[in-house]
């Protein structure tokens, strides 16, 4: 792992968050943006999502994928939404 100085000197591309006070290449890492949008992620969520089709992980098999994977995501945002509800929730009842 490089240090921040090594970063800001070496990288062809800054993230355009190193303007804020504070900020340092290891902030990247607890940065939901960096990490998901930026990051690794990126890369890693479509390709589970090709394995977990070809496996037949998502959805009945006599979908299109395109179906398959709409029906994936509108179940994915049901459960967050919940969660989200949940989470309020809870943070409501401690404050």
């Amino acid at each position: 792992m490089i240090d921040d100085g090594t970063y800001r000197r070496t990288a062809k591309v800054i993230s355009p968050y190193h303007v804020i006070p504070g900020w340092t290449l290891g902030t990247c890492l607890r940065d939901l943006l960096h990490v998901v949008y930026l990051g690794t992620a990126k890369d890693l969520i479509p390709s589970l999502l090709a394995d977990w089709l070809d496996h037949g992980l998502l959805g009945d098999h006599g979908m299109s994928t395109g179906d398959r994977l709409r029906s994936f995501s509108l179940e994915m945002h049901k459960v967050f939404n919940s969660e989200r509800f949940l989470i309020l929730y809870l943070f409501d009842a401690r404050t």
